[in-house]
């Protein structure tokens, strides 16, 4: 005979898919008529905008656009005229185990842009991009928590485990505006490109939301009446609020946001109006103290269990930081002026060590003397990154660019910056439930020639719980015929087994 059980269940998310799709795209460009012909290019930077990604079919899909700038010497004229080129992108994967019920948490980055001049009046760019797709199906985790029918002849066993868990995934697009004063006296004559990174800074659970707090560091790049290039870096705060579920106050989330759509204009000489529209994506993780039903059986008859393994997490570190870099370049000329620049931060490279990494950042310069020649320089340089020295079993790591200058200083060019840095470690765990208990229907062939006690001593790993199991009695019996007050005492002696007849 089978004994009913009572189940608790908890909502959790698990991890379905887990994909990186990286794409290139190009496009050609024409200068407009009302611009003078192509001399040389300068630099080409730009920024990408993620409008959509989802599951479709049996593929996991993205597309947005990438906004590239390029800035080049112009015929007959002094100064620098830019184009501007909208890349439209997509990208695709298979979607394995996904489908459209499932969450997604998708970080995208621009890896790189390039140029090349086709004749004085066309140029073909291309880029790159790079997206970090997870998707999220929702599950239960449940767990048995007691009989359905108390009976005083089976003994259960009930034990306090932590449940790691991820109680949400969710996501949240939202508007964001700014009218940006410009500093004094930079007389803007065209915004010529933008580019803005958004980036969470701190984030905690308020009831069953999640509260955060970042910034979208904005560069505006503007050409003067002369063509002069004039560049402007801003710090803008936002924050915003997302659902966190039914995870309790000790819970964390690991965040990240996106540009999906926006625009940029000059407003007068002395303002810029920003319109974007952001998104972002939330994984919260939790870890819940329940009491679970681990064993069982029964004093009067033979009994068979069976258990059930539950998989679980413990969190081994988790941190969202801004880490700062110093790196010196390989371009000896202590006379020259950087022009312009463009740094993107191409890949993050796993280390020699664990949880080492580094970011291979690329660099083009454009550098003027003291003579007003212009000279073009591209370096590589790595930033290294370490994690917490820990072990874990799984990670969550997304670092990006937040910002780049190159600095011109006696005896070379040094690049300065920083990155953002977010990071979850989780270690496996499993707890163990009680599945199913099943009863013996028949009595024992000969109860009468079972000794009513046994002398015995634990064994090693063994405890008073076994003793009981396997020879019908309770642990309240052993330590009350034993007089003993704590399971502890029990150890290196011979212990009095009464058993049921």
């Amino acid at each position: 005979m089978e004994l009913g059980l009572q189940y608790e269940q908890l909502k959790c998310y698990s991890c379905v898919l887990d994909t990186v799709m990286r794409r290139e795209e190009a496009q050609e460009a024409i200068v407009s008529d009302a611009y003078p012909d192509i001399v040389s290019i300068v630099n080409a930077s730009g920024m990408v905008m993620m409008n959509q990604c989802c599951v479709s079919g049996d593929m996991v899909k993205a597309e947005g656009q990438i906004n590239a700038t390029v800035l080049y010497e112009p015929e007959g004229c002094t100064g620098f005229q830019a184009l501007e080129v909208q890349i439209p992108y997509r990208c695709s994967a298979e979607a394995g185990a996904a489908d459209e019920r499932c969450r997604l948490h998708a970080a995208v980055q621009l890896r790189s842009v390039e140029v090349k001049v086709l004749n004085p009046r066309k140029v073909y760019v291309r880029a790159e991009v790079s997206l970090h797709v997870q998707a999220y199906r929702e599950d239960t985790c449940q767990y048995s928590v007691a009989l359905n029918e108390p009976d005083d002849t089976m003994c259960v066993k009930r034990e306090q485990v932590d449940l790691g868990y991820i109680a949400q995934v969710t996501e949240k697009r939202f508007p964001f505006e700014e009218y940006i004063n410009l500093n004094p006296g930079s007389m803007p004559e065209r915004l010529v490109g933008w580019e803005a990174v958004p980036y969470c800074t701190e984030s905690k659970l308020v009831g069953s939301r999640v509260v955060f707090q970042g910034g979208l560091k904005t560069k505006l790049r503007f050409l003067s009446a002369d063509g002069e290039l004039l560049t402007e870096d801003y710090d803008l705060p936002l924050s915003q609020v997302l659902e966190a579920g039914s995870a309790g106050e000790g819970a964390t989330a690991a965040l990240h946001l996106a540009v999906c759509d926006g625009e940029a204009f000059l407003d007068g000489k002395d303002a810029v109006q920003l319109h974007l529209e952001l998104q972002v994506w939330g994984i919260v993780y939790d870890q819940q103290r329940r009491e679970v039903l681990t064993d069982a059986y029964s004093i009067q008859t033979g009994s068979c269990c069976t258990t059930d393994s539950i998989p679980s997490f413990s969190l081994a570190a988790q941190d969202v930081r801004t880490l700062s870099f110093r790196q010196p370049l390989d371009a000896l000329m202590p006379s020259s002026e950087v022009v312009d620049q463009n740094v993107q931060l191409c890949e993050m490279i796993a280390g020699d060590e664990p949880n080492e990494y580094k970011c291979r950042l690329k660099i083009h310069l454009c550098m003027k003397d003291s003579s007003g020649q212009l000279s073009q320089m591209e370096q590589t340089c790595y930033v290294p990154i370490q994690l917490p020295s820990c072990l874990c079993d799984s990670k969550w790591v997304e670092c990006f660019l937040l910002e780049a200058t190159c600095i011109s200083a006696a005896g070379g060019v040094e690049v300065r910056g920083s990155l953002h840095l977010d990071y979850v470690m989780l270690r496996s765990a499993h707890c163990t439930t009680l599945c199913t208990i099943t009863l013996n229907d028949a009595p024992d062939a000969a109860p009468t020639a079972r000794p009513s006690a046994v002398l015995r001593m634990l064994r090693s790993n063994e405890t008073l719980w076994d003793l009981g199991k396997a020879y019908a009695s309770t642990v309240e019996d052993i330590m009350a015929v034993n007089q003993i007050n704590d399971e502890r005492e029990a150890g290196n002696r011979f212990l009095l087994i009464p058993r049921k007849r």
